[in-house]
């Protein structure tokens, strides 16, 4: 099985993909979503979670080489702990990056120790868009740092989030993404036929989605 079904096995397994029509979520971007993806829940999972980063330090190795980075980060606060994990495998330093400076001490943005030129890859647990990834991709240059990396667990597939990302001098790597997800839910009966059609036209038209059900 290829890292892209695995990873979209071991969230279905846990229960961290949701589905609700009456009750829609919203995500941390605004938009309104019949489906929730929360991979904080491999927290609570230490099998799952350890079979997780391994395949995220895979992905590293296999694709960019531990030895092209000196640094881990993970943002605030999601992306704290599986940066912690994926470090502790890479053997290499740890940094995390708060959304902004905080208001006490030495207002700092990041914490623990980052050096000019360090080079760097951003660990988070999604994207959606890629809002909240600039903003932790600033505060690393703002610090000195170099990023030209950030992986994620799960991407929901926007097109404008790579291209955003790729932008600003960044790429974006992935385990998984909806398509995957949507296929192994199916597959599964995790989701239903009705339920992958109306995920699908969501996915199709974020924005306008939820306009559309209330009519």
């Amino acid at each position: 099985m290829d890292a892209s079904k695995e990873t979209s096995d071991l969230l279905l397994k846990i229960g961290a993909i949701h589905f609700s029509i009456k009750e829609p979520f919203k995500l941390t971007s605004g938009i309104i979503s019949p489906v929730y993806i929360d991979c904080r829940k491999l927290i609570s999972y230490p099998n799952e979670r350890s079979v997780m980063m391994d395949l995220v330090v895979s992905k590293i190795k296999d694709e960019l080489g531990s030895d092209k980075f000196d640094l881990v980060a993970g943002g605030e606060t999601a992306g704290i702990p599986y940066a912690a994990w994926v470090s502790e495998r890479l053997s290499l330093p740890m940094i995390y990056v708060r959304k902004k400076p905080k208001e006490f001490g030495r207002g700092r943005r990041i914490e623990g120790e980052i050096k000019k030129d360090d080079r760097v890859i951003l660990v988070e647990d999604l994207i959606f868009n890629s809002q909240s990834k600039e903003g932790f991709i600033e505060g690393i240059r703002d610090a000195g740092g170099v990023i030209e990396h950030v992986i994620v667990i799960f991407e929901y597939g926007l097109a404008a989030a790579r291209e955003n990302l790729r932008r600003i001098g960044v790429e974006l790597h992935s385990l998984t993404n909806w398509q995957a997800a949507i296929t192994r839910g199916e597959e599964t009966g995790y989701f239903t036929s009705t339920e992958t059609a109306e995920i699908r036209r969501f996915l199709a038209d974020p924005s306008q989605w939820y306009q559309k059900m209330q009519k």
